[in-house]
């Protein structure tokens, strides 16, 4: 039962990051936690994030615990929307995976999440929430990532089997 109440929290928080603004989000949850969260894409920073369909997408999430206790990640989850600021709308929700990492007061933690996916190419807006709790077992949204990807196919070659 207390499994299912996490991921319910966990995909309700993920769906409240796309309800309201980001920013508004933040300033209402940011100063009651300290702790930051910021996701990188190793494979795809050259030329910008891509998603390449069937391909899992990597994302490392760094998380920064400035509280003077340990806090907990639990999920991570996102959205990909569409790239209208007033009209945004859900494109795919993406899997809220479970972690239950401590992370110890003053120290940094980096977590892999993937991401795949299976659409037409197009670029959306990509939104990385985690679900964290203090000690005190009080939860948080902390997001990651808010940004622009390209969804693409992935490349093809003459000399492939598959083709």
């Amino acid at each position: 039962m207390a499994r299912f109440s996490f991921l319910s929290l966990a995909l309700l928080s993920v769906q409240a990051l796309i309800g309201g603004s980001l920013a508004a989000a933040e300033e209402t949850v940011a100063p009651k936690l300290a702790l930051t969260a910021q996701a990188t894409f190793p494979a795809s920073e050259i030329f910008g994030v891509k998603i390449v369909n069937g391909y899992p997408t990597q994302a490392l999430v760094a998380f920064t615990n400035d509280e003077p206790a340990p806090v907990k990640v639990n999920f991570i989850g996102g959205t990909l929307s569409t790239l209208d600021e007033e009209n945004s709308v859900i494109v795919r929700n993406l899997t809220a995976t479970g972690y239950s990492v401590e992370i110890p007061a003053g120290e940094t933690e980096t977590l892999s999440y993937q991401i795949t996916t299976e659409m037409h190419p197009q670029d959306l807006r990509l939104s990385l929430a985690s679900i964290i709790s203090d000690n005190e077992g009080r939860f948080y949204t902390v997001y990651a990532y808010n940004g622009t990807v390209s969804v693409v196919e992935p490349e093809t070659s003459f000399f492939d089997p598959q083709m």
